[in-house]
C-alpha cells in the first residue's frame, strides 16, 4: 500500500505534520519503501529513488547500509554532501 508521508501522522493533529521531517525522523525500509516515500528522505531526490528501487528490483533485498554504495548515483551524492 502507498501512502503519502503526511498521512504519518495521528490524532486530530495529523495535518500539522511537516512531510519531510516526519519521514526523516521516523526513517523508511529500502527495502519495501516506494519510490514516492524514499524521495521524501533528506539527500534522496527522485531519480536516486529510482535507481534504488531499480537495484531492489534486480539484486533482491538490501542486506546492509555498504550496499546502498553500489546504487548509481548514490555514492556520489554521499561524497558531494561530506
Amino acid at each position: 500500500m502507498k501512502i503519502d508521508p503526511k498521512s504519518i501522522g495521528a490524532g486530530q493533529y495529523q495535518h500539522d505534520v511537516d512531510q519531510k521531517s516526519c519521514v526523516n525522523r521516523v526513517g523508511v525500509d529500502l527495502n519495501t519503501a516506494s519510490w514516492a516515500l524514499q524521495r521524501c528522505v533528506l539527500g534522496i531526490n527522485e531519480r536516486t529513488a529510482l535507481e534504488i528501487v531499480e537495484y531492489r528490483n534486480q539484486h533482491g533485498r538490501f542486506r546492509s547500509r555498504q550496499q546502498l554504495m553500489e546504487v548509481s548515483g548514490f555514492a556520489a551524492a554521499r561524497i558531494r554532501s561530506t
